[in-house]
């Protein structure tokens, strides 16, 4: 038999001590857990982005411009000339791994700025980060940006990754 039924095969009811007092009603006890439950998720994700809300439905604007995520490849990101954007991946490179731009993007179209990793905030050693890279739109037109996940010195060997974005400017 269950430790959670009497030998009646009754459910005991278990007095729990909610927001700090004991025999608080079970519905303001489950509201309030609700309530947590809910808006947790939100503030984590708020608190760990340095002050930029996580990638949770795709691209982010911030002052620094658009911030693109792995979300945004199954549609064309649409963008005004003269924008900046960032795109961001997950990488690892105390695995040999990092991300490349593969092929050449149209450099009428976009034009590739800058590219950095921002390891964890963990400091946890051989923990992973984010690569940016940093672009900036020059005129109306249509490309592809293709990354590769790769160790650089395996020559021969497929990349364990690939990710392509278009993007179109208006």
């Amino acid at each position: 038999m269950s430790s959670l039924h009497e030998a009646g095969g009754e459910p005991v009811c278990v007095r729990l001590t909610c927001c700090g007092r004991a025999g608080v009603s079970g519905v303001w006890c489950r509201v309030f857990f609700a309530a947590l439950l809910l808006c947790w998720p939100l503030w984590a994700c708020q608190a760990s982005g340095q002050g930029r809300g996580m990638d949770l439905f795709g691209d982010v604007q911030t002052s620094e411009g658009r911030i693109i995520g792995e979300k945004d490849t199954g549609s064309p990101v649409r963008l005004q000339v003269g924008e900046e954007f960032t795109i961001t991946l997950e990488s690892n490179p105390t695995t040999g791994y990092g991300w490349q731009l593969t092929g050449k993007p149209n450099p009428d179209v976009v034009r590739h700025v800058s590219n950095e990793f921002k390891g964890s905030e963990t400091g946890m050693l051989g923990a992973g980060g984010m690569e940016w890279w940093k672009f900036r739109t020059v005129g109306q037109g249509k490309t592809v940006l293709s990354f590769e996940y790769l160790r650089p010195w395996e020559k021969g060997e497929a990349p364990i990754r690939k990710i392509r974005f278009t993007v179109v400017v208006r």
